[in-house]
């Protein structure tokens, strides 16, 4: 996978990717916490590689800006 200023491309198909859903992710763990949310370990499940992901509470208009 490769992330960049145009998005996120399957580098196996060499397609870009437009949107990863929830259910497409493997959670594992917390790795990190903050003010505005925290990252969490995941696995992309459809090219099994690590990806890290920040929630963020978006009812939180102090936090969200």
């Amino acid at each position: 996978m490769l992330v960049d200023e145009t998005g996120v491309t399957d580098t196996f198909t060499n397609q870009k990717i437009s949107m990863i859903l929830p259910q497409d992710l493997d959670y594992l763990h917390q790795i990190g916490s903050g003010n505005g949310g925290v990252v969490k370990l995941a696995i992309y499940k459809q090219t099994n590689l690590p990806v890290a992901i920040k929630i963020i509470n978006v009812y939180d208009k102090e936090k969200r800006h």
